[in-house]
This record gives structure tokens, C-alpha cells and sequence, in this order.
């Protein structure tokens, strides 16, 4: 697993929206499709809390 491990850190810094042109121009991708979209959801809620 740490043979990949610079990839989360790497994904996150691109944003849903190209992951998901990433999707649909490679169908290869498509085996990855549940973690890539998940990544992306988790990415959303690390964001940080907006100050009061």
C-alpha cells in the first residue's frame, strides 16, 4: 500500500471536477471509479470549518 501512497495526497490536490473529466476520458478508470469519487467526497468534508 505505500507503493501508492503519494497518490491520495496527489488526487487531492486536483479537485472533483477534473477527476471526474479524468473518468470519462479513460475508460480505464472505471474499476477505480467508487475510490477515485470517494476521495473527491472526502476532500469536501476535510475542508476546513469557515471561521464564525
Amino acid at each position: 500500500m505505500t507503493d501508492v501512497a503519494w497518490m491520495e495526497p496527489e488526487l487531492l490536490t486536483v479537485g472533483e471536477a477534473k477527476i471526474k473529466g479524468f473518468l470519462a476520458a479513460e475508460p480505464g478508470l472505471a474499476a477505480f471509479r467508487f475510490q477515485l469519487t470517494d476521495l473527491a467526497r472526502g476532500r469536501a468534508a476535510a475542508a476546513p470549518w469557515p471561521s464564525p
